[in-house]
């Protein structure tokens, strides 16, 4: 009994062994960077904006797979079910611990890792031009006189929340309509189907360029980039605000010690002048930090919008 043991023992510190050399010799081929949306969204190009240049810092080619639908949903189990062999990472934004707070049957956000918080910014409440209304204030008095005729665009995540607050904070009914992504949203609003939606920074500040749109404030607590001129929804509701971000993560059970080269490649990524600047264009503050800072950052973020959500009586389904 004891040599059976003894050998299984050996048997173990074998493999044992070997995990820690494959892990000790990754990457040794291209990495998988699933990105929940199409090609072209404004995900999609700060997720290319950073590949080519981590491709550099890891020694391998790193892939964007584009896999989207659902909320993200589609893109996230994808990512969940691959090999946690770190040759398959995916960018998450907020709906990755939202969903969850709609629908009963999303993704446990457990069965992914955190490995970094990207960066982060605002909203942009963008109205049809056809709305009469052409600021907060005016808004909010268009909709106590017109309950439930103003249409919200539910595009899923932090978007949809924004609908939900607006109703709840503004004290007027609020007609929410449901969209299947961003990008059908604006579509939606510029044709004047759906008077507003929230939209985030990066991508609204193109579609504020069409003369059927119009921007109405920012989510964040003050002005800022991309959009410095337009004011900040807190300064008509105190509290208001919204923050909308990127950041990464993996299969669950990936092992610890690829994580945190894959944590210091993007953290040496972001230090790097033209790629601050780059997002800077977008409205989005570059953030970075530790495995562990963006795991609160995730029980956080979920925690504040299941009270949002709740205060609006918005169960899971």
């Amino acid at each position: 009994m004891q040599k059976i043991i003894a050998a299984c023992a050996a048997l173990a510190a074998l493999i044992c062994g070997a995990a820690f050399a494959r892990a000790d010799d990754w990457p040794v081929r291209p990495i998988e960077w699933i990105v929940p949306f199409a090609p072209g969204g404004s995900t999609d190009v700060v997720a290319r904006l950073l590949a080519d240049k981590l491709g550099q810092k890891l020694g391998q080619p790193v892939v964007i797979i584009n896999r989207p639908g659902a909320d993200s949903e589609i893109g996230y189990r994808a990512a969940a079910r691959a090999n946690p062999d770190g040759y398959t990472m995916v960018l998450v934004v907020p709906s990755v611990v939202t969903n969850p707070l709609y629908s009963k049957n999303a993704l446990d956000p457990s069965r992914l890792t955190p490995v970094i918080y990207l960066a982060e910014g605002p909203f942009i409440l963008l109205a049809s031009a056809a709305l009469p209304a052409k600021s907060v204030p005016e808004l909010i008095a268009h909709m106590r006189a017109n309950p439930g005729k103003v249409s919200c665009a539910m595009s899923g995540g932090v978007g949809s929340i924004g609908c939900a607050m607006l109703r709840a904070t503004a004290k007027a009914e609020l007609l929410e309509v449901p969209f299947r992504g961003s990008n059908p949203a604006m579509l939606a609003v510029m044709g004047a189907q759906v008077d507003l939606m929230f939209s985030f920074s990066i991508a609204a500040a193109s579609g504020a360029q069409s003369e059927h749109i119009r921007a109405l404030a920012t989510t964040a607590a003050k002005p800022g980039p991309p959009m410095p001129a337009l004011p900040a929804m807190a300064a008509f509701i105190p509290g208001f605000e919204l923050v909308g971000w990127d950041g990464v993560m993996v299969p669950d059970g990936t092992p610890p010690d690829i994580v945190a080269r894959l944590n210091g490649a993007f953290n040496a990524v972001l230090a790097e002048p033209q790629v601050r600047a780059e997002l800077d264009k977008g409205g989005l503050a570059t953030v970075g930090g530790t495995p562990e800072e963006f795991a609160g950052r995730l029980r956080a973020v979920q925690e504040t919008f299941r009270n949002v959500l709740a205060a609006t009586g918005v169960t899971p389904q």
